[in-house]
C-alpha cells in the first residue's frame, strides 16, 4: 500500500476532524452556558475530537501493541452517536415527560457502556470483526441511533410544519 496512504493522510484527516470538533464545541460553549439544551452538543464535540484523536494516534502508531491500545478506544467511540441523538432530543423536546426521558436515557447508555467496555477491556469489537456478536451487536446499536436521530427530525419537522 502507498505510505500516505497507510497512515498519513488518513492520520493528516483525523487530526482536521479532531480540530475541527474541538473548535466548534468551543465556539457553542457560550450558547450552551445560557442554554442547557445545547450542552449535550458541546459534549458530543469534545467527546468526538477526542474519538478522532484516537484514530490519528493509532494511524500514527507503528507498534502493534499500540495499535490495539488505540483501535481500543476507536470502537469505544460509539458513545458519540448516544450524545448526538441525546442532543437532538434535548433540542427538539419531542420527549416532554421527565419519567420517560430518564427511561429513555437508560436505554440509550447501558447498551453502548457495556459494548464500550468490551471494547476497552477486551477489544471484543475489533476482535470479533466482521461477523461476531460484539462488532454486530456495536453496529446494530449506532445503526439504531442513527435512525432514531432522523425519527426525532421528522417528528419535529412534522410537529412544528416548518420548511427548515
Amino acid at each position: 500500500m502507498n505510505g500516505a496512504l497507510s497512515g498519513g493522510l488518513p492520520a493528516v484527516l483525523a487530526g482536521i476532524c479532531s480540530a475541527s470538533y474541538l473548535y466548534f464545541g468551543i465556539y457553542i460553549l457560550p450558547v450552551s452556558l445560557k442554554d442547557s439544551r445545547f450542552r449535550s452538543l458541546v459534549y458530543a464535540c469534545i467527546f468526538s475530537s477526542a474519538w478522532s484523536f484516537c484514530y490519528v494516534m493509532y494511524y500514527l502508531s507503528g507498534e502493534a501493541s499500540m495499535r490495539d491500545l488505540w483501535q481500543r478506544f476507536i470502537f469505544a467511540g460509539m458513545l458519540a452517536f448516544v450524545l448526538y441523538l441525546w442532543f437532538l432530543i434535548q433540542y427538539t423536546q419531542v420527549i416532554r415527560n421527565r419519567k420517560a426521558l430518564l427511561l429513555l436515557y437508560l436505554a440509550m447508555w447501558l447498551p453502548s457502556l457495556v459494548s464500550v467496555y468490551k471494547s476497552i477491556t477486551e477489544n471484543a469489537v475489533a476482535r470479533d470483526f466482521p461477523l461476531g456478536f460484539w462488532f454486530l451487536f456495536a453496529e446494530i446499536q449506532t445503526t439504531i441511533y442513527n435512525l432514531a436521530s432522523i425519527a426525532v427530525l421528522v417528528v419535529f419537522y412534522f410537529k412544528n410544519k416548518t420548511n427548515k
